[in-house]
Order: structure tokens, then C-alpha cells, then sequence
């Protein structure tokens, strides 16, 4: 068994935040770019924010649920 450092909470905190944020940019991100090149502003920024949303939502709720498996996705 290894010791537990103070700072295992933090880092396991700003990864879950990382995923977070970077499942809403990346998805915001296509659907700009999408706006732009269809045209149909907003509607695709907003549709693939709500998916980045969902899939940084899905990303934390992964993690929380299997704290030691590492490489689960």
C-alpha cells in the first residue's frame, strides 16, 4: 500500500475540472467553427456546446465513480 500525499485530492480535483472545461471548449470550439462555415448561427454553437457539456459531464461522473482505474475512457 502507498503512503497518500495531501496533495492527492487537489490533483485528482483540477483533472476532473480540466476534463470539464475541456469537454465544453472542444465542443463550443466545432460549433463555432461550424457557424461559420454553414451559416446557421447559433444553432450549431449551441447544440455542440450542450453535447461538449454532456461529454465533460460524463467525463467527471467516469472519474468519480472509479477513482483508481487511471486510463478508463
Amino acid at each position: 500500500m502507498r503512503p497518500v500525499s495531501k496533495f492527492q485530492g487537489a490533483g485528482r480535483g483540477m483533472a476532473i475540472g480540466c476534463d470539464m472545461v475541456a469537454g465544453v471548449g472542444v465542443g463550443a470550439l466545432i460549433g463555432w467553427w461550424l457557424d461559420k462555415v454553414t451559416g446557421w448561427s447559433p444553432w450549431c454553437f449551441l447544440v455542440f456546446f450542450v453535447l461538449g457539456a454532456a461529454a465533460g459531464f460524463r467525463m467527471v461522473y467516469a472519474k468519480m465513480m472509479n477513482p483508481d482505474d487511471k486510463e478508463r475512457r
